[in-house]
C-alpha cells in the first residue's frame, strides 16, 4: 500500500516538488524500480504539459472569449504556419514565495515563448497570457522573453510580441521592475538589427508600455486593447479629469491622435491576419534584403490613368493613393499609420516583386503641407527602411511647411529637421518623383537630389520653386502688375525645366511610364553600396511629438469630446475627436471612385481577385480538369457581370454552393445611339434614363463619361477598351427661378427634352476642332465627343466603331459628417454590396481547405431594369458556372445543400420622412445590416434563412435590423426571388441601411460597412458548419 501511495503522489504535477521532497525523507519506504520511476515521471511530465496548455483554466479562458479575445496560444496558432511552433520554457514557473504565491503555480508563468515560421520564414514570438495572473510580468516571465530576444538576435530573425498584460506582478516588487528593464535593454540592442513587432491585444499599462514603444511597429485591436502610463483612476485622482480607458489609451487614440500605434483592426483574427501579410514585406534582419516575390505584373504595364490624375488647377487636390495603387504590383499597398498625420502617406509595396518603402505627400489633407506630426511620421519610416535595406520611393507634391503659431510653438523647426536628417543619412536606393508642387525648404527635405537622392524625376506637371507664383510676385514686385508678373513667374518656374537644366532632376518623364522607370532604376541600384563616415551614432534633433501648448489644460467632458481650458484666455474651445475611419472604408472608397460603370466595376473586381490568386476561366473554353479543390477562379460575361468562386478542399460533386449575389449597375444616364443635338448654339448629348433614378438630382452636377468603346486596331482586329473621363465635361443646367416661378411649388421636367447635358458651345467647338474632327461628316455623335473619346484612348476617330457610355458624377465618394461617420457617394446601390461580396470571399480563404462546399460571389448587371438580360440574374450565368463546377447538372441534392445571400441596399429611416416607414421596422444607419421581409415574396427571405443568418450574426456580435415595407407603399424587388426561383436555392435578402437611394449621391454609415463585411466573411467561413445544425425537410 505504501508503494501504491508513493506512485500516486509521484503522478501529481511536477511543480508540486515539495511533496516529492517529503517522500525522499521516508527512508523506510520501499524503493521504486527504475522502470516504475520512468513511467511515473513520464506521466508526471504529461500532466505538467497538459496544465501548461490549459493556461489559467477553463473558466478564465471562457471569460477571455467572452471579451471577444483569443487566448495566448490561440493567437500563436493563428499567427504561425500550422505545426511550426516550437515552445521554449513551457514548464518554467515563478520563484516567488511571498503573499502565498508558492501555492499558486502555473507552468509557463503566464507567457508563451518560442519560435516558428510565417510563410516559411523564421520568427520568434512571445504571447502574454491574461488568464494567468492577469498576464502580469514576473522575474521568471521576463527571463523567458529575454531568452527568445537573445535567440532572435543570434539567429537574425524578427521578434513578434503579443501583449495582453495587467503590468508588473506586484507580489514580486522590484524583481518585476528589473525584469522590465532587462527587456527594455534588449529592445534597444535589437533596434535596427532585427525587426521588432508588437501586437497589443489587451491592456498594456505603466512601465509595460515602453517596450512596445521601442519596437518598430505596433498593431492594436479596437475596443479590446489599451496603452497608457497611468490609468483613468489615477488621472481622475491627480487631475480631476474623467476619461475612459478607450479615450485615454484605446486604439483610436493611439492611431489617430498620439501616433503611438501604427494600425488598428477590429479583432484579434483580423490583426493577426494583417500581421502575417505585413511580415512578408520585411527582411529577417539588417544583413538581408526583403524577400522578393514572383510577380506577374509586368514592369512595362502602362498606367494611362496617371496622365489625367493631377488636375490642371494647381489648387485642386487629388488622392495620391490613386497613384500609389497604380504603380505598385497588383495594386497591393500596405499603408502604415493611415489615420495619423494623413497629410503624409507611408507604407510598403512591391515593384516587380521587390519590396519598396513608399513615402508620399497627400494633397487631400492640408494640401500636402508638412507639419510636426507628418515630419516625425515620415522620418521614423525612412529610418526603418534604411536600417533594413528597403529602397525608398518618394512621391512629392508639397507646397511647403504648414504655417501657424501652433506649429512654431510646437517646434516645427526641430521636427521638420528630423525628416531631413533621415533622408540625408539614408544609404539605401532613393528614387523620387515630383508630381506637382515642390516649394521652398520642403522641396529640399523630400528626398531631393541634394540629399543624395539616387534618381530624381519630375512629371511635366511639376512646379519646382521657392514658393507659389502669387506669393513670390507679392514679394518681388510689391504688388505691382500682379497678373502680368504672376503669369511671367509661372512661365519660368511653374514647370520642371529649370531644375532639369541644372541637373536637380534627372529627367522629366511621362506619368504613364512611372512604374517602368522605377523598376528599371531598382535594377540598376541593386548593387548600390554607400557608407556614411564612421561614428558612434548621429545626433538626430530629438524632441517630443507635437503637444498642445503648456498653457492649455485638457478636460474630457463626454466621450470623444475634449475641452481646452486656456489659462491665457477665458474662451472655451471644444475639439471633437473623430471616431475611427477603418481601412475597410478607405479601400471601399477607392473601389467606388474607380467604378463609374459596370464595366469598370468588373475590371476593378478582376484586379482585386487576381491579386488574391484567383485564376480566370472563360465560358467558351473547356473546364475539364481546370477546376480543383482549393482552387480560386472567376468568370466574366459581357465585361459587366462576374462570378468568382473558391472550391473547398473537401468538396465533392453533389455538395453545395454558398453564394453572395449583388449587382454592378446603378441608375444613370446612358448616351443614345444617335446623340448629336445642337440647340440655340449649344452642343448637347442625347441621353436615355437607365433604371428608376431620382433624375432631378442630376441637374447642375459636374458630369464625366465612362463605359466601353469598340476600337478597330491597325491589323483590322477589334478590341473593347474601357473609357474613363473623370473630369467635368458635361452639365445639365437648371432653369433660373426668374424664368420659372412655379419651380418653388415643385420641380418637374421632361426626361426627353429637359434632361440633355451640355457638352460645348457650337462656335467654340468649331473653332477648336482638330483636323481629324473637321474631316468628319455630320455623324451620329458630336465631333467634340468623338474627339474626346479618341484622345482619351489614343486612337483616331475613324477607329471608333461603337460604344456603350454612361454619364456619372465626378465628385468622388468620401467620408463625411462632423464625426466622419457617413459615406457620401454615388452608386452605393449596389456597388457597396458588390465590393463586400468580393472582399468577404477573399477574407474567408484561410479555412478554405476544410470546407466541403464552393464559395461564390456573383455580381450581375441590369438589376435596375429587371435582370432579364444575358448578364442579368435572370440569365443562366450563375447556374451555368455551378453546373460546370459540379461536372454536370446542378442536382437537387446540391441545390438543397446550397444557400444564397441576395445583397442589396435597404431603406434607412429618414429623419424628415419617418412616417414613410412601418412603425416597427425602421432601419437606422450604424445599427447593423438589415434583413428584408415581404409576405408577397418580393424578397426571398424565409423563416429558416432568416434564422440561420441571425444565428451567424449572434455568434459574431453583429447587430441585425429587420425591414418590412408599409402595406400602403409599393415594394421593390431584388435578384433574390429571381435566382431562388431559377435555382431552387434557399435565399435571404439583406442589405445596408442608406438614405437617398437612387439619387446621384447617396449616403450610408461607415460602421455598417465594417459590420456587414464581418458578417459576410463569417457566412463564407462558417455557414457549412452552422447549416448542419438545423434540420427542416
Amino acid at each position: 500500500m505504501l508503494a501504491a501511495r508513493r506512485l500516486r503522489v509521484l503522478r501529481q504535477p511536477l511543480l508540486q516538488a515539495r511533496w516529492m521532497s517529503a517522500l525522499v525523507d521516508e527512508a523506510a519506504s520501499p524503493i521504486l524500480t527504475p522502470a516504475a520511476r520512468k513511467l511515473a515521471f513520464k506521466e508526471e511530465l504529461e500532466q505538467a504539459r497538459k496544465r501548461a496548455l490549459e493556461g489559467g483554466g477553463a473558466e478564465r479562458v471562457a471569460k477571455q472569449h467572452e471579451k471577444g479575445k483569443l487566448t495566448a496560444r490561440e493567437r500563436i496558432e493563428l499567427l504561425l504556419d500550422k505545426g511550426t511552433f516550437r515552445e521554449y520554457d513551457m514548464l518554467k514557473s515563478h520563484r516567488c514565495s511571498d503573499f502565498g504565491m508558492e501555492k499558486q503555480q502555473y507552468p509557463g508563468d503566464g507567457v508563451v515563448t518560442g519560435r516558428g515560421l510565417i510563410n516559411g520564414r523564421l520568427t520568434f514570438v512571445f504571447s502574454q497570457d491574461f488568464t494567468v495572473f492577469g498576464g502580469s510580468l514576473s522575474e521568471t516571465y521576463a527571463e523567458k522573453i529575454v531568452k527568445i530576444m537573445n535567440k532572435a538576435m543570434e539567429l537574425g530573425a524578427p521578434v513578434i510580441g503579443l501583449n495582453d498584460s495587467g503590468g508588473a506582478r506586484i507580489q514580486e516588487g522590484v524583481a518585476s521592475l528589473a525584469g522590465y528593464a532587462d527587456i527594455f535593454q534588449l529592445n534597444v540592442l535589437a533596434s535596427g538589427v532585427i525587426p521588432q513587432l508588437t501586437m497589443v491585444m489587451g491592456p498594456c499599462a505603466g512601465g509595460a508600455v515602453y517596450s512596445p514603444a521601442m519596437t518598430d511597429y505596433i498593431f492594436m485591436c479596437r475596443d479590446s486593447s489599451y496603452m497608457f502610463v497611468t490609468g483613468p483612476d489615477v488621472v481622475k485622482t491627480v487631475t480631476n479629469e474623467e476619461v475612459t480607458q478607450e479615450e485615454l489609451g484605446g486604439a483610436a487614440t493611439h492611431t489617430k491622435t498620439s501616433g503611438v500605434a501604427h494600425c488598428a483592426f477590429d479583432n484579434d483574427v483580423e490583426a493577426i491576419r494583417e500581421m502575417r501579410r505585413f511580415f512578408d514585406f520585411l527582411p529577417l534582419n539588417n544583413k538581408e534584403k526583403p524577400p522578393v516575390r514572383k510577380s506577374d505584373d509586368d514592369r512595362n504595364r502602362p498606367v494611362p490613368t496617371l496622365e489625367s490624375i493631377v488636375p490642371p488647377d494647381p489648387n485642386v487636390p487629388y488622392n495620391m493613393k490613386d497613384i500609389i495603387h497604380q504603380i505598385v504590383d497588383s495594386f497591393d499597398f500596405f499603408e502604415i499609420m493611415p489615420d495619423y498625420a494623413k497629410n503624409i502617406i507611408v507604407g510598403f509595396g512591391r515593384m516587380e516583386g521587390r519590396v519598396v518603402g513608399i513615402l508620399a505627400n497627400q494633397p487631400m489633407e492640408l494640401a500636402g503641407c508638412l507639419d510636426i506630426n507628418s515630419s516625425v511620421k515620415g522620418a521614423r519610416f525612412v529610418r526603418f527602411c534604411d536600417a533594413f535595406n528597403i529602397p525608398i520611393v518618394t512621391l512629392v507634391d508639397v507646397p511647403g511647411f504648414l504655417p501657424g503659431t501652433d506649429q512654431e510653438y510646437g517646434g516645427i523647426i526641430r521636427h521638420g529637421a528630423k525628416l531631413l536628417y533621415a533622408y540625408a543619412e539614408a544609404t539605401v536606393p532613393k528614387i523620387t518623383i515630383i508630381t506637382r508642387k515642390a516649394y521652398g525648404g520642403a522641396y529640399d527635405v523630400m528626398s531631393s537630389k541634394h540629399l543624395r537622392g539616387d534618381i530624381n524625376y519630375a512629371w511635366p506637371s511639376a512646379e519646382i520653386a521657392v514658393m507659389g507664383a502669387k506669393g513670390a510676385v507679392e514679394i518681388i514686385f510689391r504688388g505691382q502688375n500682379v497678373e502680368e508678373n504672376t503669369a511671367d513667374y509661372e512661365k519660368k518656374f511653374a514647370n520642371p525645366m529649370v531644375a532639369a537644366q541644372r541637373g536637380f532632376v534627372d529627367d522629366i518623364i511621362e506619368p504613364v511610364n512611372t512604374r517602368r522607370h522605377i523598376c528599371e532604376d531598382l535594377d540598376v541600384l541593386e548593387t548600390k553600396d554607400v557608407k556614411n563616415p564612421w561614428k558612434k551614432h548621429g545626433n538626430i534633433p530629438l524632441a517630443d511629438l507635437f503637444m498642445i501648448p503648456h498653457h492649455f489644460r485638457i478636460r474630457f467632458e463626454k466621450p470623444k469630446t475634449i475641452t481646452l481650458d486656456s489659462a491665457l484666455d477665458t474662451k472655451m474651445v471644444k475639439l471633437t475627436l473623430s471616431p475611427r475611419t477603418p481601412q475597410t472604408v478607405d479601400a471601399f472608397l477607392q473601389f467606388i471612385n474607380k467604378s463609374p460603370s459596370p464595366f469598370h466595376a468588373v475590371y476593378e473586381t478582376v484586379q482585386t481577385l487576381t491579386a488574391a490568386g484567383f485564376k480566370q476561366l472563360k465560358e467558351e473554353d473547356s473546364w475539364k480538369d481546370a477546376v480543383q479543390p482549393n482552387g480560386k477562379y472567376y468568370v466574366t460575361r459581357n465585361q459587366s457581370a462576374i462570378v468568382a468562386f473558391a472550391v473547398g478542399g473537401k468538396y465533392q460533386r453533389g455538395n453545395g454552393f454558398h453564394v453572395i449575389g449583388a449587382h454592378t449597375d446603378s441608375p444613370c444616364l446612358k448616351v443614345k445611339p444617335v446623340s448629336n443635338i445642337e440647340s440655340q448654339g449649344w452642343l448637347q448629348v442625347g441621353v436615355e434614363t437607365y433604371g428608376g433614378g431620382l433624375f432631378h438630382t442630376w441637374f447642375d452636377r459636374d458630369l464625366g463619361l465612362a463605359g466601353r468603346v469598340i476600337v478597330r486596331e491597325s491589323d483590322s482586329s477589334f478590341q473593347s477598351k474601357l473609357l474613363l473621363v473623370n473630369r467635368p465635361i458635361m452639365r445639365i443646367p437648371t432653369l433660373a427661378i426668374h424664368l420659372d416661378r412655379k419651380v418653388s411649388e415643385g420641380f418637374t421636367f421632361n426626361k426627353e427634352t429637359h434632361l440633355r447635358p451640355v457638352i460645348a458651345s457650337a462656335a467654340r467647338a468649331e473653332l477648336e476642332a482638330t483636323t481629324d474632327g473637321k474631316d468628319q461628316p455630320k455623324s451620329k455623335h458630336a465631333s467634340v465627343l468623338l474627339q474626346l473619346i479618341a484622345k482619351e484612348l489614343d486612337v483616331k476617330i475613324d477607329q471608333i466603331c461603337d460604344f456603350e457610355l454612361c454619364l456619372f458624377d465626378t465628385q468622388g465618394a468620401n467620408v463625411g459628417g462632423v464625426l466622419e461617420e457617413f459615406i457620401f457617394s454615388p452608386r452605393l446601390d449596389n456597388l457597396c454590396c458588390s465590393w463586400l461580396a468580393t472582399q468577404s470571399l477573399i477574407k474567408s480563404l484561410d479555412n478554405l481547405a476544410d470546407d466541403e462546399n464552393v464559395r461564390v460571389a456573383a455580381l450581375f448587371d441590369n438589376e435596375e431594369v429587371g435582370s432579364q438580360s444575358l448578364m442579368g440574374a435572370g440569365s443562366n450565368f450563375m447556374q451555368s458556372v455551378a453546373e460546370r463546377v459540379a461536372q454536370g447538372e446542378l442536382c437537387g441534392a446540391a441545390a438543397r445543400k446550397s444557400f444564397m445571400v441576395s445583397a442589396d441596399m435597404a431603406h434607412g429611416v429618414h429623419p424628415n420622412y419617418s412616417d414613410r416607414h412601418e412603425q416597427n421596422h425602421r432601419p437606422a444607419l450604424h445599427a447593423g445590416p438589415v434583413i428584408k421581409h415581404n409576405a408577397n415574396e418580393r424578397y426571398a427571405t424565409s423563416g429558416t434563412s432568416s434564422f440561420l443568418m441571425k444565428e451567424l450574426a449572434r455568434r459574431h456580435n453583429v447587430d441585425i435590423q429587420e425591414f418590412v415595407v408599409r402595406q400602403d407603399t409599393g415594394c421593390g424587388s431584388t435578384i433574390g426571388p429571381i435566382l431562388s426561383t431559377n435555382t431552387g436555392i434557399r435565399t435571404i435578402d439583406v442589405g445596408l441601411a442608406q438614405l437617398s437611394m437612387h439619387s446621384i449621391r447617396e449616403m450610408c454609415g461607415t460602421e455598417d460597412l465594417v459590420k456587414t463585411l464581418d458578417w459576410f466573411t463569417a457566412f463564407y467561413s462558417e455557414f457549412s458548419t452552422l447549416d448542419k445544425c438545423l434540420k427542416t425537410d
